[in-house]
């Protein structure tokens, strides 16, 4: 089985999660802690509708929230406003 970030491939998920991760932050902050082809897909995010692989979303999220945040409750925070724009 493959490890790290080419780990479970058959899990996936939509690119608009990385969108809402990189979307007016610092790209080469984020894409300076991420393994290729993650660091990649920071630079050059694929359409918000596609798939990809759900453990490079993640990756991509866990490095914005480590650069862009000094603090869990930001974090928090971050996302309560985020959902309440999605959701309203």
């Amino acid at each position: 089985m493959p490890i790290g970030i080419e780990r479970h491939p058959h899990c996936q998920t939509k690119a608009s999660l990385v969108h809402s991760a990189i979307d007016g932050r610092n790209l080469d902050a984020i894409a300076a802690v991420l393994a290729e082809p993650v660091a990649a897909m920071v630079h050059d995010p694929p359409s918000p509708s596609m798939w990809v692989p759900a453990v490079h979303s993640d990756a991509v999220f866990r490095a914005f929230c480590d650069t862009c945040f000094e603090t869990v409750a930001a974090i928090l925070e971050w996302c309560s406003a985020v959902s309440e724009c999605s959701w309203g």
